[in-house]
């Protein structure tokens, strides 16, 4: 029995087919790689009429020879390597023969080598090789087979590609960052192995819809007396928010006019806007004056509420009450009080009635001495202001004209304690209504009481008409 083995290289379809063979069938094998197929095909066929003679097959362009000895001894091989060939665009095969057989008989020769009975030497290799920019990629295609023409040949394929791409397949949602773990599938080329693919990708976040629940607030108005106050929201929370409710009101504490902190509507440190003070069922109000200090905005006996109908020097409705010197609001600075003409004994501050007392001993005393420790400070004998409030000094007096520039009726009114004329009581009654504004001041020495006198072009302070004078009171805060 003789075996022909005739290996060649063609292109067919790509697939690779593993199959038995027998008698004069084949086995047909094929890789593709860069795009160049490669295929084995494999002839067995029983030629008994072979013997003596010399049958030649062909690995891509070798020859090689299988000699059947005359005895039918065995089988002898002529070697073949055919070396390397350039097959397409770099591309290289390499088929390096090495076929043997099983023999039947005594002995086979492989090349140089002999093959005792039943000892088998089997094995085809083809090599496909590319370089591409330094780095070799190569598949070897190796068949097997044990020379017997009614057993199995196998075909074994190995390959060291390197894959180099994949099919990324994200496993979490995109991150803040814009970045997401992935995993990999389809290694490519295809049959290639190893490599390193990646586990995150690039990618686009879009942040969640949150709705805003916190702002942080600025108050756009002083603190109302109802404890409230309207804001302006910024910086809302948590971050990158939208929409949401914020408020335009938070809750303050309101302001009093004895908190020490100038707030609310007032001008000054509780003194101005809605501040006022009360005393013997009249309410003042309060002001900021050009000196600085805190005054009642009207003389006293004026309630604040007449303010807005003063409109001049001599406005009777800015006239008020006209006190006799270091006396208590006791009824007498009323302009249409009773007259009495019975002066106080020494040591007594307080009549007990709320008579005008007469100077009809010329004393110009409504008592028989004077006691110029009246009327001093706010904690002082008689004080007539309201709590916290006491007359002002003459050097007060002077202080708040200069401020103002005060220089007689008009300009004494036109400032913000707008003085009226309110004239002064003697014996007779009111004088000079609308044509005198005469203040008492705190500062007193025996028979000598100091008076803010306003004029129609002077103004200023001295000693005139004693404590028996009604004259109006204008109380400044201490």
């Amino acid at each position: 029995m003789e075996l022909l083995v005739v290996i060649a290289i063609i292109g067919i379809s790509s697939g690779i087919v593993l199959k038995g063979f027998d008698s004069n069938q084949k086995v047909e094998t094929e890789l593709e790689i860069e795009g160049l197929k490669l295929s084995a095909i494999i002839n067995a066929q029983k030629n008994d009429a072979l013997s003596g003679k010399r049958v030649e097959g062909a690995v891509s362009g070798c020859d090689y020879a299988i000699t059947v000895d005359a005895d039918r001894s065995g089988y002898s091989m002529g070697t073949c390597n055919p070396g390397t060939q350039t097959l397409k665009s770099g591309i290289t095969f390499t088929a390096i023969e090495t076929v043997s057989f099983k023999s039947p008989f005594a002995k086979v020769y492989s090349g140089s080598d002999e093959i005792g009975p039943g000892q088998t030497r089997e094995q085809v290799d083809f090599v496909l090789q590319k370089t591409v920019s330094g780095v070799t990629k190569s598949k070897t295609i190796s068949v097997f087979g044990n020379g017997l023409v009614d057993e199995t040949a196998a075909v074994v394929v190995t390959s060291s590609v390197t894959c180099d791409s994949w099919t990324y397949t994200p496993t979490q949602a995109c991150q803040s960052d814009g970045t997401q773990t992935v995993s990999a599938s389809d290694p490519q080329p295809a049959g290639c192995t190893g490599g390193t693919p990646n586990t995150t990708q690039s990618c686009t976040y879009v942040p969640p819809v949150t709705t805003c629940t916190s702002w942080t607030y600025t108050p756009t108005q002083a603190c109302q007396s109802d404890g409230t106050q309207t804001v302006s929201a910024s910086d809302p929370q948590p971050a990158g928010c939208t929409g949401g409710t914020p408020n335009t009101t938070q809750s303050c504490t309101a302001p009093t006019c004895s908190d020490g902190s100038q707030n609310g509507t007032e001008t000054g440190i509780d003194c101005g806007g809605t501040c006022t003070v009360a005393r013997d069922g009249v309410t003042y109000g309060t002001v900021l004056a050009e000196d600085g200090r805190c005054w009642l905005s009207t003389n006293l006996g004026v309630n604040v509420s007449q303010l807005p109908n003063i409109t001049s020097y001599n406005d009777t409705d800015g006239y008020g009450w006209l006190f006799q010197w270091g006396r208590n609001a006791d009824g007498h600075q009323i302009p249409t009080s009773v007259t009495t003409s019975t002066a106080l004994a020494p040591g007594v501050n307080d009549p007990g009635h709320s008579m005008f007392i007469l100077d009809y001993r010329s004393i110009m005393n409504w008592r028989y001495t004077s006691n110029v420790g009246l009327w001093q400070g706010v904690a002082g004998i008689n004080n007539p202001c309201p709590a916290g409030f006491r007359l002002p000094t003459q050097a007060e007096w002077n202080a708040v004209k200069v401020a103002a520039n005060m220089k007689g009726f008009i300009t004494a009114f036109n400032t913000s304690l707008k003085l009226t004329d309110d004239g002064y009581r003697i014996n007779s009654g009111i004088v000079y209504r609308g044509g005198q504004g005469l203040y008492w001041s705190s500062t007193a020495a025996v028979n000598s009481i100091i008076t803010m006198e306003i004029f129609s072009s002077t103004a200023g302070t001295r000693n005139v008409l004693g404590a028996v004078t009604g004259k109006a009171v204008r109380c400044i805060k201490d």
